[in-house]
């Protein structure tokens, strides 16, 4: 005969699963709206009657043991986690670089008000009244103010690509680099720590899981970063977690180690002496005699604004040095300086020296002198070279509206330089030079000074709607991702309420299974064996 609370202990087993699948279910019900939440199951298992032992026990039908909770689990999908967060790396590097060309745009939209193309063009026309009366110094104080507004605001637009870069620059230091990535990294270590251990006692800390995962999802925001997690066995029946975090180059294969278990490796980012910054790991482990990783950092945020802030573009930029050549702000600065430097180049070149001697044919005119410079740009600094920051118009000529040159040996026309200047202005150039040396090569052929500036205008309203472009595309595919992973992970009411009522049911009949064991029971010790008394 059966052991007579075998069925009493099938009847508890039946009560306290169900009692935990209800509990689970309130939990999930619980955190619907808890970011980062995995939804949770309770993996049961039936448990045999049978075994070695039964070999010494009489060969009677028996029934199993009923039911058993062995673990409450996540339900996730590794794949979609991976795929998430690679597209979590795009599109927060489309995200990081469109911000900057917004920024950028702000300076140099000659669409939304007048700039620069309108006063090169004030300018020209400045010089078009000065034309027929060139010793009138009402007209040459026109000229000159309007080549004021000419510096002025090449001198403001080299001033905010200056604090855009800026800008980007203390986020990348004190935001991504600082205040995000070190402190997700060590939060990563820490956690993997502490999971480690809970597993070592048996334990399930899904919970810790969870906020784990969300550091995860950060990290890849940052940097392109690859997660492996692999079983590492303490013993014959225990085993934990080994997880290991590297940025992973796509174009190199270059791995730069991050995490490994409880140990983690910090950046740095280190302003170099060009303006460019540079990121370097302070390594607690691995990446041994590596330290400046900033060519490998290609993907998030990171990688973004490592693009805006040192990129040069293939104009001023060399591969064989390893510049970026990514069209940052440094190409932007490299452009209006580019302009500057021509412009005051070809409009001096015009205000040369007068070197006969010869004078105005008018003897009230002012006398010019004989084998001097004449310049009408030149710099704040003293600089040798004309930037976009440091040009003005020069003392001499802020001092003498006259100082234009208005005649050259052998002109028949007083004002044939004013002329000239005109022509120059309207034809288009023989090169652009950087920062007007003639020796280099020239980045902008065959142009206009106006041509140069819209070049440069349309460059970069090409390049805000191809990063715009990217940024939506990348944004409906995170979506289309989020939604994917939500509907493994995420906790769905309706499905949840689905179990509740299954659950409920279970427990019911576990609890009425209860009750008949008890009434068979009182039957036999209360009621059997009465007949004959």
């Amino acid at each position: 005969m059966r052991p007579t609370f075998l069925a009493f202990q099938t009847a508890h087993r039946a009560i306290a699963t169900s009692q935990i699948l209800l509990d689970t279910t309130g939990n999930n019900i619980a955190n619907v709206n808890t970011d980062g939440y995995t939804r949770q199951r309770v993996d049961i298992a039936a448990m045999s009657n049978g075994g070695y032992i039964q070999r010494y026990k009489p060969q009677d039908v028996t029934a199993g043991g009923g039911v058993e909770a062995k673990r409450v689990s996540q339900i996730r999908d590794q794949f979609l986690d991976a795929r998430y967060r690679l597209q979590n790396q795009a599109d927060a590097k489309y995200q990081a670089v469109l911000s900057g060309f917004k920024d950028l745009e702000n300076v140099l939209d000659e669409t939304m008000y007048e700039g620069i193309m309108n006063e090169v063009a004030t300018f020209k026309n400045a010089l078009g009244p000065m034309l027929e009366n060139p010793f009138s110094s009402d007209m040459a104080m026109v000229v000159r103010n309007s080549a004021q507004k000419i510096t002025s605001i090449l001198n403001t637009y080299s001033t905010h690509i200056d604090n855009v870069r800026n800008q980007q620059i203390f986020d990348v230091q004190s935001v991504y680099v600082d205040t995000q990535f070190n402190s997700v990294v060590k939060n990563i270590a820490a956690l993997n720590k502490q999971i480690n251990e809970e597993a070592a006692h048996g334990n399930t800390p899904n919970e810790l899981y969870d906020e784990r995962n969300l550091l995860f999802d950060q990290l890849s925001s940052l940097v392109n970063t690859k997660i492996t997690i692999t079983p590492k066995r303490l013993s014959s029946t225990l085993s934990v977690e080994h997880v290991q975090i590297q940025m992973v180059d796509d174009k190199t294969g270059k791995t730069i180690d991050l995490v490994d278990d409880e140990t983690f490796n910090t950046l740095s980012a280190i302003t170099n002496a060009d303006g460019t910054l540079r990121l370097e790991v302070n390594s607690a482990f691995g990446n041994v005699g590596l330290k400046d990783i900033t060519a490998y950092v290609t993907g998030g945020t990171l990688g973004g604004s490592l693009d805006v802030i040192n990129g040069k573009g293939a104009e001023f930029g060399s591969y064989m040095s390893g510049d970026n050549l990514f069209r940052g702000t440094l190409y932007y600065q490299g452009m209006l300086d580019t302009f500057a430097a021509n412009f005051a180049r070809v409009m001096n070149d015009i205000n040369r020296y007068n070197p006969n001697g010869v004078q105005p044919s008018d003897p009230t005119a002012p006398q010019l002198p004989v084998n001097q410079p004449r310049d009408l740009f030149t710099t704040i600094d003293a600089s040798a070279v004309i930037t976009a920051r440091n040009i003005k118009v020069s003392v001499e000529w802020m001092d003498d509206p006259l100082y234009l040159t208005v005649t050259q040996p052998g002109d028949k026309s007083e004002g044939e330089n004013i002329g000239r200047m005109m022509v120059a202005i309207t034809n288009p150039q023989t090169g652009f030079y950087k920062q007007g040396n003639t020796a280099q090569v020239s980045v902008f052929n065959n142009g206009t000074f106006e041509e140069f500036l819209t070049g440069m205008s349309a460059t970069l309203g090409l390049d805000v709607s191809l990063y715009t472009n990217y940024s939506k595309t990348s944004t409906y595919v995170m979506g289309t991702l989020f939604e994917a992973r939500e509907s493994v992970s995420g906790v769905s009411l309706e499905e949840e309420g689905t179990y509740l009522m299954a659950y409920q049911k279970s427990y019911n009949a576990a609890v009425r299974y209860f009750t008949v064991l008890d009434e068979a029971v009182d039957t036999i010790i209360n009621k059997m064996g009465l007949v004959g008394r």
